[in-house]
């Protein structure tokens, strides 16, 4: 399933957009009425998907797209608006779908059905593309596709990644875990520790422990930590309320 932020100063269509999408089984929905609005949800989440209002009361929202789009390639947006005359420029800037209010139940569903054809050209897209972290280990530099670190933790001087696939892997490096933490896509890695950074598509579920939290990965039988400082952020990400 895909997240959403919409962004409509209109509160009623805000409310009409996310029963729909509810309706249709999208889950993790967030909401914003205006630009700057916009921006601190967008600082918390980077959702899959826009749905913006061209007539923002404090911004333009095809500039507000288009800000978006050139910081994270992979978002798609869907505007939505009460004129006609702005639908070549939207598609100019290659938006998914141009949704002009009011909008019925079938017409938003065939909009969707365009998102999902955007997310899954995406997908291909990036399952095609093998992103890696390099790292310094001993006298040279280790290699490590991104998508198989299952979490990364700090023991002393040392930094230890574990990746998944076969046999689980630790690689040992003299590299911080700051620095090593400024090199990962943060779309799928967050800091849960002070010791630990883990990969979010990994994790499988979350228990608390004392005056702390355990994270088990789908991956492997190790156990990260989440610490209460980190805590809001992590939820955050995977958009639990």
């Amino acid at each position: 399933m895909f997240s959403v932020v919409i962004i409509e100063d209109n509160t009623m269509i805000r409310k009409q957009v996310c029963e729909m999408l509810y309706n249709l089984g999208v889950i993790q929905v967030s909401e914003a009425g205006s630009a700057e609005e916009a921006k601190i949800v967008l600082s918390k989440q980077i959702p899959d998907i826009v749905f913006c209002d061209i007539n923002l009361p404090d911004s333009n929202g095809f500039n507000l797209a288009e800000q978006l789009i050139l910081q994270y390639p992979s978002v798609g947006v869907v505007f939505i608006t009460g004129y006609t005359e702005f639908a070549h420029k939207a598609f100019e800037i290659e938006a998914i779908d141009y949704l002009i209010k009011p909008f019925s139940h079938e017409r938003f569903r065939e909009c969707i059905k365009k998102v999902y054809s955007f997310l899954n050209a995406n997908e291909k897209e990036n399952n095609n593309k093998r992103i890696f972290l390099a790292t310094k280990v001993n006298k040279g530099i280790e290699l490590i596709e991104q998508k198989d670190i299952a979490y990364i933790n700090a023991e002393g001087k040392y930094s230890f990644i574990t990746t998944i696939g076969g046999k689980n892997k630790k690689v040992k490096t003299t590299e911080s875990l700051k620095l090593i933490e400024t090199k990962l896509d943060p779309n799928i890695f967050i800091r849960t520790h002070r010791s630990y950074i883990a990969n979010l598509n990994h994790i499988s579920r979350i228990e608390s422990s004392g005056q702390t939290n355990l994270i088990y990965f789908k991956t492997c039988t190790d156990i990260a930590y989440l610490s209460k400082n980190h805590m809001v952020s992590l939820y955050q990400k995977v958009n639990f309320r």
